[in-house]
């Protein structure tokens, strides 16, 4: 069970949360959140118990007992992997894929269906400049 901690003191860390919890079971995933810029916490942090039973009673243990002035708040996460199997399939583009693949030295096709054109001494597609066609008064 995965839920959200607020109201934590501002020096806590990673391993002053996850000792919090670890009283009433084992603690699987903790995180505190930190601002990039200034790097001090943001003052909640996320935890993870593997068993409901024991989140729930640490929840229930922790709910309003005050660190550095503040009471802790809790917030229950949804489960991820419940809401993905409700969810119905939806059908993907073919993003990043190509059907036409050619083996390396076949010549490819331009997006204007003309072969490109390569040098004869290395192989690489020849620059060609286009001229404007523009009047100058």
């Amino acid at each position: 069970m995965r839920f959200t901690v607020s109201a934590l003191p501002q020096h806590y860390t990673d391993l002053e949360l996850e000792a919090l919890f670890l009283p009433f079971g084992r603690v699987s995933y903790v995180k505190v959140y930190y601002d990039p810029l200034t790097l001090k916490s943001r003052r909640r942090g996320i935890v993870e118990m593997p068993t409901t039973t024991e989140a729930e009673q640490a929840i229930k243990e922790l709910q309003g007992k005050v660190l550095a002035e503040n009471p802790l708040k809790f917030k229950i996460e949804p489960d991820n992997n419940r809401q993905q199997q409700q969810r119905p399939q939806r059908g993907g583009g073919n993003y990043g894929q190509r059907n036409d693949r050619r083996s390396f030295g076949q010549s490819q096709q331009s997006s204007y269906g003309r072969p490109q054109e390569r040098d004869e001494d290395d192989g690489r597609r020849k620059r060609t400049r286009v001229p404007i066609n523009r009047k100058f008064d």
